[in-house]
């Protein structure tokens, strides 16, 4: 629940211009855990906890399209242990974000998962088809949570739907434009201002978005969980102020 001061600061921020689509690159959940005498599965729940906040102040924002990297494709690199618990949580996490009173739900946000869900167990699997049938009526704002996703990836992919319709003869290669290949990305919408927490690369996530349109990246050393609305609201200034 956003706090009445927030609320007023977040009104103030919203008398200039708001991105359209924000993207978060979610790092820091691990070391966070660490510097705070937890394990790593409890930094990823404080992260899913922070998402939904996060969520919360958007929404307050009047920020139409929200994009998020919850796990890449590097991810499954990691101990066979943490990524059976990432996947525990990602179910834990549809049920959650689909309850009636979460702000998903309140707030008319729909969720679409992008990604290849190729190594997802079928439970997780089904999860997250779950989670996008019961938003798809929802439409005041558009929740992307990438899962095994990668920028790369995403793009060679677009180019190869592309290429297999010139093969059935249902495109002309002459005809090939920049928007029939956006049109066939996970997300063809450009982002507008990208947060990268934790860190200060960006981890092949949506190179394509943020190659030309992008007004904004900010990278900052500040850990996921340990976001508050006061560090959105400045990126949010520091966005407007470059327009």
């Amino acid at each position: 629940m956003v706090k009445y001061h927030e609320k007023l600061l977040l009104h103030l921020v919203k008398s200039g211009k708001i991105p359209n689509h924000i993207a978060f690159i979610m790092d820091g959940n691990r070391r966070w855990a660490l510097n705070s005498g937890m394990n790593k599965i409890e930094g990823h729940q404080f992260g899913l906890e922070k998402l939904l906040e996060v969520l919360e102040w958007c929404m307050e924002l009047e920020i139409r399209i929200i994009t998020v990297f919850a796990f890449s494709t590097d991810n499954f690199n990691r101990s066979t242990e943490e990524v059976n618990e990432l996947m525990r949580l990602f179910s834990l996490s549809c049920e959650k974000i689909t309850e009636k009173s979460s702000v998903v739900m309140q707030k008319g946000i729909k969720v679409k998962v992008c990604g290849d869900l190729t190594g997802f167990p079928k439970e997780q699997k089904d999860a997250l088809e779950k989670i996008q049938k019961e938003t798809s009526h929802n439409s005041l704002c558009k929740l992307n949570i990438c899962l095994g996703y990668g920028g790369m990836e995403e793009v060679a992919q677009a180019m190869e739907k592309v290429a297999l319709k010139v093969s059935e003869n249902a495109v002309k290669a002459d005809d090939i434009t920049r928007e029939m290949i956006e049109q066939e990305l996970y997300i063809p919408e450009p982002v507008d201002l990208m947060v990268r927490t934790g860190e200060s690369r960006l981890s092949n996530f949506l190179l394509y978005q943020c190659c030309e349109t992008t007004k904004f990246i900010m990278l900052t050393s500040i850990y996921w969980p340990s976001l508050k609305v006061w560090h959105l609201i400045w990126m949010i200034f520091k966005y407007q102020y470059i327009l």
